[in-house]
Formats: C-alpha cells, sequence, structure tokens
C-alpha cells in the first residue's frame, strides 16, 4: 500500500538500525529522513536530493536485460565480428532500469539463446558455448562465450524462469566467420573414376587431357573457410611432363572453395596430387592412361633401352587375374597372376622377359587378360631390340 508520512521507530544498536518496509505504487519516488526520537537536535543532516536517502519505486516491466558483445550494444547499431569455436569472444549482461537506465543490484539467472532475427526469436543453426549464467550484483561479465557456425545472429537473454522481469533483450548484430583451416575435400572432374578397397578414389584420365581440381576448405565445425591460402602440387613429379596450370596458389572464395587443372601427360603414371591450406592438407590419386579401355603401351617397346609395355585393363568389379603372354605359334612366354585387381583401370608392366628371365626375341606376341578365369582382352604387342 501506498506510504504516507509517518514514524518507524528502531532502537540503535550498535550505531545502528534496520528498517523494512514494502510499498506497491510505482512511479512514486520516496526520500528518507531520519533523527532521534528524544533529541530533535539529532538528525539526518543529508538534504532530499542526496542519492543516498532516495527510494524509487518501478514497475516489474521497467526492468530489462542489456547485452553487450565485445564492448558493443545493439542500441549502438554496429556489426561486431566474431571467429567461430573454438575461438571465444566476451559478453557483458547487465539489468537496468529502462526510465533511468540506473544498474538494479540484483542476482538472476538468464539464459542466452542464439537468434536469427530480433524482436521476434528466430532459432538459429549453430550452438553457443554458454547457455546459461547468472548476474552478481546486477551484472555478468562473460570471456568465452563462442558460436560454432558462420552466420549471422544475435543472442536473446532472458530470465531462465519465463518471467519477464526483466524483460528479455538482444545483442548487437554478430557476424559469425569460419575458424582456420581444419580439413580440406579435394576431388577432380574426370571421366573415369573408381575406389580402392580401403576406401581411396583414383581418379582416372586419358593421356594429354586436362581435368579440374576442386579443394573446398572446412573449419572444424565444417564451414567453409573465407580467403583461405591454398595450394596445389603434384608430389610425384619425376619422369613425367604431367603439370598443374596456373595459379598453383591462391585464396579460396566465399563458398571456401579453390581450383585448379591438371594436365595429363603422354605416359602411364600414377599421380599423387596434394592439396594445403595452412597446416591442413589431403591428398588424392590420379591415373594417366594412354590405352583408356585396355591396350599396350607403348607397343612396340625396346627392352634393351630399358622400356617396359604397360599392360592396361579395365575391370567393371574387382577380380581376380591373370595374364598370358604367348608367341604367335601359342607357345607360353610369360605369366602373372593378380590376386586382387581393383575396380576401374589397372596397369601391369612386362619387361620383356620370359619366366626364366631371359628377354625374348624380336617379334610379335599375344597378351591375353583372364579376370576370374575368363578371358577379358587380347592384344598384340611387338618387341623390336635395338640399342
Amino acid at each position: 500500500e501506498p506510504w504516507s508520512s509517518g514514524n518507524l521507530e528502531e532502537t540503535l544498536t550498535a550505531g545502528r538500525a534496520y528498517f523494512f518496509a514494502q510499498q506497491r505504487t510505482p512511479g512514486v519516488v520516496r526520500y528518507l529522513r531520519a533523527e532521534d526520537s528524544d533529541d530533535s537536535n539529532i538528525k539526518d543532516e543529508s538534504s532530499p536530493d542526496n542519492a543516498w536517502g532516495l527510494i524509487r519505486v518501478v514497475e516489474e516491466k521497467d526492468v530489462s536485460f542489456h547485452v553487450y558483445v565485445e564492448g558493443v550494444e545493439a542500441v549502438d547499431n554496429t556489426p561486431v565480428d566474431v571467429d567461430a569455436k573454438p575461438n571465444t569472444f566476451t559478453m557483458y549482461v547487465e539489468i537496468r532500469y529502462d526510465g533511468t537506465g540506473e544498474k538494479v543490484s540484483t542476482v538472476k539467472t538468464f539464459l542466452m539463446e542464439p537468434s536469427l532475427t530480433t524482436g521476434s526469436y528466430t532459432p538459429a543453426n549453430g550452438t553457443l558455448n554458454l547457455r546459461s549464467a547468472s548476474t552478481t550484483d546486477g551484472y555478468a561479465n562473460l570471456t568465452t562465450q563462442a558460436y560454432d557456425l558462420a552466420e549471422t545472429i544475435y543472442i536473446l537473454v532472458r530470465d531462465a524462469s519465463g518471467s519477464e522481469d526483466p524483460s528479455p533483450g538482444y545483442s548487437p548484430e554478430i557476424r559469425v566467420r569460419a575458424s582456420a583451416p581444419a580439413s580440406i575435400v579435394l576431388t577432380a572432374e574426370t571421366e573415369d573414376s573408381y575406389q580402392l578397397a580401403n576406401g581411396v578414389t583414383v581418379y582416372q584420365i586419358e593421356a594429354n587431357a586436362n581435368a579440374r581440381l576442386n579443394a573446398l576448405v572446412h573449419d572444424a565445425n565444417g564451414n567453409e573457410v573465407e580467403n583461405a591460402a591454398l595450394t596445389f602440387e603434384i608430389v610425384n613429379t619425376l619422369n613425367t611432363s604431367s603439370t598443374l596450370g596456373a595459379p598453383r596458389s591462391l585464396t579460396t572464395n566465399a563458398d571456401g572453395a579453390g581450383y585448379a587443372t591438371f594436365f595429363a601427360g603422354p605416359q602411364n603414371l600414377e599421380h599423387t596430387i596434394r592439396a594445403s591450406a595452412g597446416s591442413v592438407s589431403t591428398e588424392i590419386t590420379i591415373f594417366v592412361t594412354v590405352t583408356r579401355d585396355g591396350g599396350v603401351y607403348p607397343n612396340p617397346f625396346n627392352p634393351l633401352r630399358g622400356e617396359k609395355a604397360n599392360i592396361d585393363y579395365n575391370l567393371e568389379e574387382d577380380a581376380s587375374i591373370k595374364i598370358e603372354i604367348y608367341t604367335l605359334l601359342g607357345d607360353l612366354v610369360w605369366t602373372i597372376e593378380i590376386p586382387h585387381a581393383h575396380k576401374g583401370v589397372n596397369s601391369t608392366p612386362w619387361n620383356g622377359k620370359n619366366n626364366s628371365g631371359v628377354t625374348v626375341a624380336n617379334g610379335g606376341y599375344i597378351c591375353v587378360i583372364k579376370a576370374n578365369d575368363q578371358e577379358k582382352n587380347r592384344f598384340k604387342i611387338g618387341i623390336y631390340k635395338e640399342k
């Protein structure tokens, strides 16, 4: 009920007295003065305007949460840029009287929820590091707040009990950027590819052709990393004329993507391509083949100059392979068994020697390839020995 002018009496104990009172009429300002009930000359010397003697009564809706991020409040209309987890940023939450802006010295447990909008709560897609906290003396200083997804959010702060006292408050606009590179997805745009038993994908390209290499850089939260320094390289460059087109070093675009071009050389060779961003790298395998659908290269070949014939064959599925080489008269010259050949293009070299290790004579030979004991391919191979 309203306070009316009157007296409250209490006996001093050790020079102090405590009064407990309640007023329920909002918007009223009261001043307290004290004097000795036995001697009116002993009284409070403070003036009515002295802040220590003033009591302001406010309605519950006049109290609200105010939220700062990195020192910026929503009313500043200034976006705040932060990096995603594991990076952190600061939040300062204060309870204030709306009319006067004064801090309310109170203890409140509050919840923090990421929102895509202000005014009406729209749940964001990521997760905050800190979901709840409490004020002490009307404020909370949080130094380890974090968010995992790269998107623009606002943080809604509201009373944990669901009460509108204090009223909810929103942070300023927070633009969350991806953190440091943590992984790279590297692929190649080739006509054919196949997967080995260990899960590794091998990309196949014809000799003297080119393929686009695509790299996507992500942080530890799966966000695309924009403006990451990205490099491409052929790891095994010896004995090949395969190259990478410029630029081989670039920065990723807004989607975390970077591109390069692989130019295949003229000979059969298996390449390892590496893409790196900072301390993170990944590799893929590109197999260059002169005979895409199966065949022999080079043909004819000269074993006396160290040449080998690459016998290529394309499998629709993993299989057990047997390769046999015969003279034109049908005599067996050389054989090899491969118990676990993989799906896709395989290449097996022949050095021109028979099963006894002796280089065979000049002339033509027949190569028979069997998959799971069924003949798959038959090719002619020519040998000319010339130093």
